[in-house]
């Protein structure tokens, strides 16, 4: 029996098998009862960030009124993924991933916590939104490249494709239910409530973790300078022109397709005069199309050639963007967001599941690791560009400006998939 054979055994196929004749390979990962634990965890647990996510920036909006100090908080929060997301993958690759997830889901679960405790205490400033943004990105940066790498001891390669989109699911239904449980609990509880649910929803997801049965492969000891093993990462994500391809996707999705995103509080206040319960609408449907995406990923995880899924969602993507800027209107903002959502998922789980099947089992969580960095870490460039654009021309100019971007970059990268064929694109 080979070594992966003995890994993913004890997470292998059970008593999920008429689950997976019910519902076909659409969720093939649900077989293997680590990744199910794992799925039910997370799936509280986004529930509350999502409701965090909600009312932090519309927080950050009130006590400082500006949409460029908006952009700065988002910023704070996302350098860390930048610095640290590499770092945490030479340390997964070679550490039980299972017990860093332990540490940094603890200490998520305090910094909600002490949220929660300032905005009860009404002693919420500038300075210590922007330390609490900071210290979450840091815990993010460690947890996010673990997370997303950690998949892969829970279920099979062969089910790799079909876990990620069944992750991403999760996380957009999250985006969904989330923003209306945030309404609700400001409602009835106050804001605070917001962050001591958040805070209280880590239970679940660190108590999956201490049900999983172990998973960890045998993991060499870092017996070799940390820089080395840096090197090797980024010199084998610069030579496979594929894997250097799909990132620079990655990367304009991320500075330019998700704009939307970060100034969805200013839409909601200052385009669509639509206050808070219009930011969880907007917010909700954001979330609608991006389950949507993450359906059509699932369905798709198995298709032989998923490529041009990028290019399409992004073209999507970019005229939800175009419509959304245009718009002056609750109920059409909120179609739009539809299609933005739908092609920035579809690009995203797509990327995500083709560059963790191109790793190598031993780079497997360092590849992860530069994908997150690109992705998320890349947040502080396009947070401070979109609070800027939108500072001095307005938020519309700083979309339309996004979009335009992204409408480019898709039609290159459809441009190359077409002239390969079913080869992956090289530049």
């Amino acid at each position: 029996m080979s070594e992966k054979t003995e890994v993913t055994e004890p997470a292998g196929p059970d008593s999920a098998g008429p689950l997976l004749n019910g519902f076909g390979r659409a969720f093939s990962a649900m077989r293997h009862r680590n990744f199910r634990l794992f799925w039910i965890g997370q799936a509280i647990s986004s529930c509350g960030g999502w409701m965090q996510n909600t009312v932090f920036g519309w927080l950050t909006l009130q006590v400082t009124d500006s949409a460029f100090m908006l952009g700065v908080v988002s910023s704070i929060s996302g350098l860390p993924l930048l610095l640290f997301s590499l770092p945490a993958g030479v340390l997964a690759d070679h550490v039980s991933k299972r017990r860093l997830l332990l540490v940094m889901q603890s200490g998520l679960m305090v910094s909600a916590f002490v949220m929660a405790v300032l905005v009860t205490l009404g002693l919420v400033r500038f300075w210590n939104i922007a330390l609490i943004a900071g210290l979450t990105g840091v815990l993010v940066s460690f947890d996010a490249p673990v997370r997303q790498s950690y998949v892969v001891d829970l279920a099979s390669r062969e089910d790799l494709s079909n876990a990620i989109a069944l992750n991403s699911a999760n996380f957009n239904t999250s985006r969904i239910i989330g923003p209306v449980l945030a309404a609700l609990a400001i409602a009835s509880f106050g804001m605070a409530s917001v962050f001591y649910i958040n805070s209280a929803s880590f239970l679940a997801a660190i108590w999956a973790l201490v049900l999983i049965k172990d998973t960890d492969r045998p993991r060499p000891s870092i017996r070799r300078p940390v820089r080395e093993l840096f090197q090797e990462g980024l010199e084998h994500v610069w030579r496979e022109r594929p894997v250097r391809t799909l990132l620079f996707q990655a990367a304009i999705l991320s500075v330019f397709g998700f704009m939307g995103h970060t100034l969805m509080p200013v839409f909601a206040r200052d385009v669509l005069n639509a206050g808070v319960k219009g930011l969880a609408h907007l917010m909700s449907s954001l979330g609608i199309g991006s389950l949507l995406g993450a359906f059509s990923g699932m369905l798709f995880s198995h298709h032989p050639n998923r490529e041009r899924q990028v290019s399409l969602g992004g073209l999507v993507m970019a005229a939800g963007l175009f419509g959304l800027a245009c718009s002056r209107y609750l109920w059409l903002s909120m179609g739009m967001l539809l299609l933005v959502g739908w092609g920035a998922v579809v690009q995203a789980v797509t990327i995500n599941s083709l560059l963790q099947q191109m790793a190598p089992e031993h780079l497997h969580a360092r590849v992860v690791s530069v994908y997150t960095m690109v992705f998320s870490g890349l947040m502080p460039f396009r947070t401070f560009l979109a609070g800027t654009i939108a500072q001095f021309w307005g938020a519309p100019a700083a979309v339309i400006f996004g979009a335009s971007v992204c409408l480019v970059g898709s039609f290159h990268y459809l441009s190359l998939t077409c002239r390969k064929g079913r080869r992956r694109p090289a530049v």
